[in-house]
C-alpha cells in the first residue's frame, strides 16, 4: 500500500457518503497539508465534513510542503498546489478531482485518483455496491457528468 495525499473535495464528498473508511484499507497512509484540514473545518463544510477534520483518525497525517511554488501551475488554488507539491516531494500518489489539477498531476507522472476512481477501487474488491455509492455522491454537490457515471457503471458490469 502506498502513501496518499488526498485534496479536500474527495474527502469532503467520501465522508458525506459515509466511505471515508475505506480508505486506509488501500493506502498505508493518508496525508492532508495543512490548507486542505483548514478547508475541511471551514464554516461552508458540511457539519459531517467539519467534525470529521475536528477529530483526525490516526491514519490521516496533517503536513506542508517543504517549498512552495504558485508559478508551476499558473490558475490552481493554493490548496492545489499544496497537494500536488506534497506528493510530488515524496513520490506520493494523489487524490483530487479539480480538472485543471488532475492535469498538473498527470505532468509529474504522479499517480493519480478522484472520488469516483476510489469507488470504483473500493468496489472492485467486493466492498461496496458500486450503483448505491453513486446514487448517494449524485446526492451531494459534486461535478460529475452523466455520461461519465454511466461510463464507470458500465465498466463494472451495471447498467446505466
Amino acid at each position: 500500500m502506498k502513501r496518499i495525499v488526498c485534496d479536500t473535495s474527495p474527502l469532503n464528498y467520501l465522508i458525506q457518503i459515509a466511505m471515508i473508511g475505506f480508505l486506509p484499507s488501500f493506502f498505508r497512509e493518508v496525508v492532508i497539508p495543512k490548507s486542505v484540514h483548514h478547508e475541511l473545518m471551514a464554516s461552508p463544510a458540511p457539519r459531517a465534513v467539519r467534525q470529521w477534520g475536528g477529530d483526525l483518525p490516526t491514519w490521516c497525517a496533517v503536513a506542508e510542503p517543504s517549498t512552495r511554488s504558485k508559478d508551476r501551475f499558473p490558475g490552481l488554488s493554493d490548496t492545489d498546489h499544496d497537494v500536488i507539491q506534497l506528493a510530488s516531494e515524496n513520490g506520493s500518489a494523489v487524490m483530487l478531482d479539480d480538472l485543471a489539477a488532475r492535469r498538473a498531476t498527470r505532468s509529474l507522472g504522479l499517480p493519480l485518483l478522484g472520488t469516483l476512481g476510489f469507488l470504483e477501487l473500493v468496489a472492485s474488491e467486493n466492498l461496496i455496491q458500486l450503483p448505491e455509492a453513486i446514487r448517494r455522491l449524485k446526492q451531494t454537490n459534486i461535478r460529475v457528468s452523466e455520461a461519465l457515471y454511466a461510463e464507470v457503471l458500465l465498466r463494472h458490469g451495471y447498467e446505466p
